[in-house]
């Protein structure tokens, strides 16, 4: 993968970690393919249609809770043991990105969780940071979207809000682009996503180390 070329000329993954180094996040078009866009956003749309997908909550463990002011998208986990040929080949993608990471990053990534992500026309998930107060092992966030033909009027962009070094913040707008994919520090970037006039469809998931257990 890391031989696929970025539209700057330089290889994907190598943009990747140069982008999180310096910005605390990256942006990488074309990630997926038009095929793999296609079968991914079809098998979304069988699994939504098949009832699989739930409200999405927020907080883990003893903290979990659904508040649909919050957020209000609906999820369904990706399970990394599926026979699917779209998703046997997105975890494999996963995988070396998580192997360049640990190369390069020395991240010590050894877990991960995926979600498929629908958004209804006007659903939203406001402004938050990954990382749990009480679990700090989500490292990357990884935001992939399968969203065919999207127009900027449509909405439904993501916003990082990205801290300056002398205390300002400005707002990195990305819009949910077919095949597109996004990267962020989960325990830096606070971020929100903004309704859209159409159904939003992405894969959404976390890059993580062991947590450490206290004794």
């Amino acid at each position: 993968m890391n031989a696929i070329m970025s539209s700057s000329g330089i290889p994907i993954l190598d943009q990747l970690v140069d982008d999180l180094t310096e910005n605390s996040f990256a942006i990488v078009d074309d990630f997926l393919s038009p095929v793999e866009v296609s079968s991914l956003s079809q098998l979304l749309a069988d699994q939504f249609d098949a009832g699989d997908f739930k409200l999405a909550g927020i907080g883990n463990m003893q903290n979990f809770n659904v508040d649909k002011q919050i957020r209000n998208d609906h999820i369904s986990w990706l399970d990394p043991e599926s026979t699917d040929p779209g998703i046997v080949n997105l975890f494999h993608k996963i995988d070396g990105v998580v192997s360049y990471l640990n190369r390069t990053c020395f991240l010590a990534l050894s877990e991960y969780e995926f979600h498929f992500a629908r958004y209804q026309p006007g659903s939203f998930f406001k402004r938050h940071l990954d990382a749990f107060k009480t679990d700090d092992s989500r490292k990357i966030s990884m935001v992939m979207y399968l969203n065919e033909n999207w127009k900027a009027e449509e909405g439904g962009a993501i916003h990082l809000y990205v801290p300056g070094p002398d205390g300002t913040e400005t707002t990195k707008v990305v819009y949910p682009i077919a095949g597109r994919l996004v990267c962020f520090r989960s325990d830096i970037l606070e971020h929100e996503v903004i309704p859209a006039t159409r159904a939003r469809m992405s894969i959404t998931g976390w890059l993580k180390t062991r947590p450490v257990m206290p004794f």
